[in-house]
């Protein structure tokens, strides 16, 4: 199963020389992904979304891949938005994250500023453009701390597009290499979103 938020198109895999998008491919090997993600496309065939959809949800399955744990969200009716929002609150030390975009007011924003107010410090990369926006989260978050970044011109880069042991040292491990990935759009590829706001 291809998944992630990359096009296929000049920018989105690397081909581009006018600059690419930071944008990400995930493949899942099995069939259990592949069903849940087939199972999600027979029913948007089937005309069962928007207006038509069903009154009943199906709660979101979690599996194991491998010593992954896996849990595919299909916005908008399992509230992916909500689903990271969970997640976030479960930082004791720190969130960090690269993002694209998003909105004032989105509950992703206001959950960034409760972090805050408690005392977990909150580090990302966003897209210059698009943080750049009067709509974008980015003066807010960073008026109340936040540490954010920006992709830097020049460096081709456009757009920043647990149960048992085994299984959370290979979610540890998996999260150590997103966290330096981070690290590297910061140190690299980023610089701080210029200040005040």
């Amino acid at each position: 199963m291809l998944t992630g938020s990359t096009n296929f198109t000049l920018t989105d895999t690397g081909k581009n020389a006018d600059g690419n998008n930071l944008n990400h491919v995930l493949v899942l090997h099995g069939r259990t992904a592949a069903g849940l993600y087939l199972r999600e496309f027979e029913r948007l065939r089937s005309g069962t979304f928007g207006e038509l959809r069903e009154r009943r949800e199906p709660k979101p399955r979690e599996f194991r891949l491998g010593r992954i744990r896996v849990k595919p969200i299909f916005a908008p009716h399992q509230g992916p938005e909500m689903e990271i929002m969970k997640q976030m609150l479960k930082a004791e030390r720190r969130v960090d994250f690269a993002m694209f975009t998003f909105a004032q007011s989105s509950g992703i924003d206001d959950t960034m500023f409760w972090l805050l107010k408690a005392g977990i410090p909150v580090r990302g990369v966003l897209d210059r453009g698009q943080g750049s926006q009067a709509w974008a989260a980015t003066k807010p978050l960073k008026v109340k701390g936040a540490l954010l970044y920006e992709n830097t011109p020049g460096t081709g880069v456009r757009k920043v597009h647990h149960t048992d042991p085994a299984a959370e040292q290979a979610q540890r491990a998996l999260a150590a290499y997103v966290l330096a990935e981070i690290d590297r759009i910061v140190t690299d590829l980023s610089r701080p979103v210029a200040g005040p706001i």
